[in-house]
């Protein structure tokens, strides 16, 4: 985002209020479908990683019960190498009335927010600029081209291991701080290194 070049350290936070998923819906079934963590949190905790241009070291996540004793609400914090902080607030049931996602970054005396995937508000601490869309753009076919791309090695493709590694890596240290109810330490090097 060019909005945020030279910041360096950035505060992220992505709030997600999403819809209920049925207790015995194949989505919550750990086996089936992974569950609501695996199934769409690891996308907020992929992008607030992207925004952060930086390996996370540490996470700490903590979950909420609904009553029929189903985690399905989550507050997942992460600080980066670069010093910077992210937390991922996902909250089923409080969708009403509000746009799905938003998403924060703050840092440099600079602040931008994407209100869900629709509409984009730039400040740089003397304006602010606003840009939106009738369709939310969630970058599905840009990140599957990508994808391709890389796979097929294409000349130019951007090989993104890494991302997919460290997002992977943050996701499992997720559930594993919410079972253990400690922070969990990343080490930048597992499971990949180029050398």
């Amino acid at each position: 985002m060019e909005h945020l070049d030279g910041v360096a350290v950035r505060q992220v936070t992505c709030t997600v209020r999403a819809s209920s998923v049925a207790a015995d819906s194949w989505y919550q079934d750990p086996a089936e479908g992974g569950g609501i963590l695996f199934g769409d949190v690891c996308h907020f905790i992929d992008l607030a990683i992207w925004f952060q241009s930086s390996a996370p070291l540490e996470v700490h996540a903590l979950a909420t019960r609904d009553p029929s004793h189903r985690d399905e609400s989550w507050s997942i914090q992460m600080r980066f190498a670069n010093g910077g902080l992210s937390t991922v607030h996902y909250v089923c049931g409080s969708q009403q009335g509000w746009e799905r996602e938003t998403i924060d970054i703050l840092g440099g005396g600079r602040s931008a927010r994407i209100s869900g995937f629709r509409k984009l508000t730039l400040n740089d601490g003397r304006r602010s600029r606003n840009s939106s869309s009738l369709q939310p753009n969630l970058g599905q076919s840009e990140m599957l081209e990508a994808m391709v791309a890389q796979f097929a090695r294409k000349p130019g493709a951007t090989d993104y291991t890494d991302s997919f590694i460290s997002s992977t890596q943050a996701l499992i240290a997720s559930h594993r701080s919410i079972q253990e109810r400690r922070v969990v330490l990343l080490d930048s090097h597992f499971p990949y290194s180029p050398d």
